[in-house]
């Protein structure tokens, strides 16, 4: 829900296997795109037609269900107000089947302690228990799987995947949750961890769980690396709020387009009954793109969370176009557009390249038929979908490596020398009277040179202005740069390396420097 982590190996095959599925049939005469079941994908989304045994849930989390803004786990109101679901494909008593994986805390839980159906076969427990948050995870992860594969997508199940309702996982984290990919380490699942013990956790919220699935069902239909490869490795990125944006979009489509009430009571900034996020514009919450996405200089814009809510309702009024033209299966077509489009993403996406595949996606399912809407979406929020290319290139400067070592779980200023981490000062400024667009910094250097975090985003570079890191009190924190560890440096042995600025509409710039003892 608030943050994902990815750790990598991309499963290539099956992408291009989904994209090929995506887009088998060009357009058909009604241009509605490849046939849906659509009586069996509205019955998941409302997680009705599944035979197994019954649980009492209040979906998606207790405020909705309910209505009552202010209610706690302790009201006896809930217990009144819960509607019996149905459980499938359970391969036993506990909350598994062939792919999914209910725990608690860890991986290797004892099973003698998991959820477990009472003497009539009913899964029933109260809100607040542990068990009651394993049962409700069960159910929604394995409908949006199955709604998934409705769509005409196909999961990769080579791993299974772990759900961890009150996730330990070595740090003291209070409320947080997490799609965790494992990439780098294929012989590990794939996990969704909800942290946290609160009066209102995590897993509670259905809104928080199917967040994290879209996070999930992203990096099963990416091509690689959940479309955001630099963000995988620590960066900030316009994939990170792709990912964002689209994991709020997925939790929106089920129930309505405010996110998290539940979860939201961790918050007390937050007003009981609140959204932690919102998938629509309201009075006085209006998000336009370059409010979140023009660099403020400090670091603290663009954030993958801001641009990711402002991509959700951009997402979600096109949703809403769809829905106008079919009351019954245009919310569905849409959740499929969506797939499809994200099918289409390259290692490290951007906003501009997401919005083109959509709109190639209706071309190729729709003919078209939704561009003008998709393209409004995106406009109306500030977006410039035909952006004009810069006549000069931007100004890289004052260039600077600067070693660190990490004692004691603090970084310190160290000698360049093996095993030294190396970050890169800069400034950078925008000349033009338009802004940049999209802005990341790389670098490139020799074999002794091994990258940590290659490239970093800084969002739009606004016209006439500039942006500092790691030089000076008013400069960014080093820690939003580039980064790489040195290997097999000789004493006195000097290493070259060269910075490289590309906005996504001028000119690349580079600069040369050397990193020497």
């Amino acid at each position: 829900m608030l943050i994902r982590q990815h750790r990598i190996l991309a499963d290539i095959a099956t992408a291009i296997l989904i994209a090929s599925l995506t887009f088998a049939c060009s357009r058909d005469s009604d241009c509605t795109g490849p046939s849906i079941d659509m009586e069996k994908a509205v019955a998941i989304k409302k997680l009705r037609g599944f035979s197994g045994p019954p649980a009492p849930l209040l979906i998606p989390n207790p405020i909705n269900a309910t209505g009552l803004t202010t209610v706690l786990a302790s009201d006896p109101k809930l217990v009144d107000q819960a509607q019996l679901f149905r459980l499938p494909d359970l391969t036993g008593a506990i909350l598994d089947n062939s792919f999914l994986r209910v725990r608690v805390r860890q991986v290797n839980d004892s099973l003698e302690g998991l959820a477990k159906p009472d003497s009539r076969g009913v899964y029933s427990f109260r809100v607040g228990d542990v068990h009651y948050s394993e049962v409700l995870a069960y159910l929604l992860v394995t409908a949006a799987t199955k709604y998934y594969e409705t769509l005409g997508f196909s999961l990769n199940k080579n791993r299974p995947l772990f759900t961890l309702v009150r996730s330990e996982n070595g740090e003291r984290i209070d409320v947080n949750a997490f799609y965790e990919a494992n990439y780098f380490d294929p012989q590990s699942p794939r996990l969704l961890r909800f942290m946290g013990n609160s009066s209102f956790p995590v897993a509670e919220d259905g809104d928080a769980i199917r967040h994290e699935l879209g996070h999930f069902l992203l990096d099963q239909t990416c091509k690689e690396f959940a479309c955001d490869l630099n963000g995988t490795l620590g960066a900030e990125s316009e994939g990170a709020a792709i990912n964002e944006g689209f994991a709020d979009y997925f939790a929106a489509t089920f129930d309505g387009p405010e996110i998290g009430e539940w979860v939201a009571r961790n918050d007390a900034t937050i007003r009981a009954g609140s959204p932690i996020r919102s998938a629509i514009d309201k009075p006085g919450d209006a998000l336009d793109f370059r409010a979140v996405a023009v660099a403020d200089g400090t670091g603290k814009k663009p954030g993958r969370y801001e641009v990711g809510s402002w991509l959700s309702r951009a997402l979600f009024e096109i949703r809403t176009q769809f829905e106008n033209e079919d009351k019954k299966g245009g919310a569905v077509f849409a959740d499929r557009l969506m797939f499809s489009a994200a099918s289409l993403l390259s290692t490290n996406a951007s906003i501009s390249e997401f919005y083109r595949a959509l709109v190639t996606a209706d071309e190729r399912l729709h003919c078209g038929n939704h561009t003008v809407s998709i393209r409004n979406a995106f406009e109306r929020r500030g977006f410039d979908t035909d952006i004009s290319n810069l006549s000069q290139p931007l100004i890289l400067s004052q260039v600077r490596a600067r070693g660190f070592i990490q004692t004691g779980g603090q970084y310190h200023s160290a000698p360049f020398q093996n095993g030294t981490e190396v970050r890169f000062a800069f400034r950078l400024e925008n000349p033009n009277l338009k802004d940049a667009r999209n802005v990341r910094v790389r670098v490139q250097a020799s074999s002794k040179l091994i990258p940590l975090i290659p490239e970093q985003a800084y969002g739009d570079l606004a016209s006439r202005q500039s942006i500092t890191v790691g030089n000076g009190v008013k400069s960014m924190s080093i820690d939003f740069s580039i980064s790489a560890r040195l290997d097999r440096m000789s004493p006195g042995e000097k290493i070259p390396f060269v910075l490289l600025a590309q906005p996504e509409n001028g000119p690349l710039t580079q600069i040369r420097g050397e990193i020497s003892p």
